[in-house]
């Protein structure tokens, strides 16, 4: 599927209300489609072109407290009449479930535009021009690059045989960057956005450049707990694992998350607030969730109290509340979960976290960040790209890669200075949150490396 044969709204609301008429039970259908270019380039040459697209219904049967799901990626007539008939026989198979809710009825949501229309046509020609340029700024360095450059362009709706519907469509964008001179030290950019012009990759380019030169001959250091200075690249990591861990009301009704029984309580420093923002400017999330209930703006953590966690239909009902707008489409077993969380700014740049440290490091990044304890938050992961000593208030030497092992809570209550500057960084296993640079003091390193 490419971008110029995408159907329309009224076409996939047409699609699905075919699904309803064919059906004679109560049914709920969920359409997914996108399409997504990658150019990925190493060794100062694009090594790979990418483009996939792809199209999909799930459609949801019930009765009786029973439901059927079946998916199918073939949306002619005969192969949608096939899978409605597979879902009702599946419903009427299938043992009751006391938590079957009825059909989410129609509300009215304003649908937000998430399109950029240079970023939806943007072709693998103008990849490969941007690619060019940054290539050829390293020309005469012995530099390599490596890297991607991506766009995608996706729509989701839901709609049920109660007639509501909803439509979603959304453009994204993402330049990532790493340059060395074919050794270990390298340095990094990235950026995302649903705006291609958002990506400014030539500046990118040059950063990475700084970061690598910055970086060469890097020097022993011993593990321990050091203040840390974190670009907004290094803070997304903990932000991902506190919203899988942590926000999800599912775990929290079950007492599997960190934050059971919290609600209300301090969690963090009085400096640390965290919303969920399904309307950033940045972010291409639709304003209505996986359910067809309306997204809103809500404080998960508020001056370092705990004052939300994510509930969909099934995890509010049982808890008598409301859903907060956070479901997926059922069925869904996990309950839950924010997508668009922002970490709030603060009044500080990077150069004053900087020299407001006697002694500490820069750290450009992490990655291979993962769980040690899921019941404290720890994680742990290694620096990359780029470490840097802080001594008297300045930048000075590079130092090898060193592996942290820390919490994410302790890590929230250590937090001395908040970045006035926000980015949209994408973590380790994918999605993205909008967040500040931060200056964490006592940041646990738990070994180190040689390089």
């Amino acid at each position: 599927m490419s971008v110029n044969n995408m159907r329309s709204r009224a076409e996939i609301q047409e699609l699905l209300e075919q699904v309803h008429r064919q059906s004679p039970l109560e049914t709920e259908t969920v359409y997914s489609s996108g399409t997504q270019d990658l150019s990925r380039f190493a060794n100062n040459e694009i090594r790979q072109n990418i483009s996939q697209g792809s199209e999909s219904l799930a459609i949801r049967t019930i009765i009786d407290g029973k439901s059927g799901v079946v998916s199918t990626g073939r949306l002619d007539t005969e192969s949608i009449q096939r899978a409605v008939e597979q879902a009702v026989a599946s419903a009427r198979l299938q043992k009751a479930d006391p938590e079957c809710l009825p059909l989410q009825e129609q509300l009215e949501i304003k649908e937000q535009t998430r399109v950029d229309e240079e970023t939806a046509a943007l072709s693998p020609e103008d990849k490969a021009e941007a690619i060019r340029q940054v290539v050829d700024g390293l020309a005469g360095q012995k530099l390599e690059a490596a890297g991607i450059f991506s766009n995608s362009n996706s729509q989701f709706a839901i709609g049920n045989s109660n007639g509501m519907f909803h439509h979603h469509a959304a453009t994204d964008a993402e330049f990532s960057i790493t340059v060395s001179d074919g050794g270990e030290v390298s340095g990094w950019a990235e950026s995302i956005s649903r705006r291609v012009a958002d990506l400014d990759t030539n500046a990118l380019a040059t950063e990475a450049i700084e970061i690598y030169r910055r970086a060469l001959n890097p020097e022993p250091i011993d593990p321990g707990e050091y203040t840390v200075v974190l670009p907004p690249a290094a803070v997304t990591d903990f932000l991902l694992f506190l919203t899988w861990l942590g926000f999800g009301g599912q775990d929290y009704l079950e007492g599997t998350s960190p934050l059971s029984g919290k609600l209300g309580e301090q969690i963090a420093g009085s400096n640390i607030t965290i919303l969920d923002d399904p309307f950033h400017d940045r972010m291409s999330s639709a304003p209505f969730d996986g359910e067809g209930l309306p997204k809103k703006t809500l404080p998960f953590i508020e001056e370092g109290v705990l004052r939300q966690v994510a509930h969909d239909r099934r995890t509010a009902n049982r808890s008598g509340l409301t859903s907060t707008g956070h479901g997926f489409p059922a069925p869904n077993p996990n309950g839950g979960y924010p997508t668009n969380l922002c970490l709030q700014p603060g009044e500080a740049t990077i150069e004053e976290m900087i020299a407001s440290t006697e002694r500490g490091l820069l750290v450009t990044h992490f990655h291979y960040t993962n769980v040690v304890n899921p019941r404290d938050l720890s994680l742990t992961g290694m620096t990359r790209d780029g470490v840097f000593r802080i001594e008297d208030g300045k930048l000075t030497r590079p130092v090898h890669n060193l592996r942290f092992t820390d919490s994410v809570l302790r890590i929230l209550n250590q937090v001395e200075m908040i970045g006035r500057d926000t980015n949209y960084a994408s973590a380790f296993f994918g999605g993205g949150f909008v967040v500040p640079a931060l200056k964490v003091n006592g940041f646990k390193f738990s070994s180190t490396t040689n390089f």
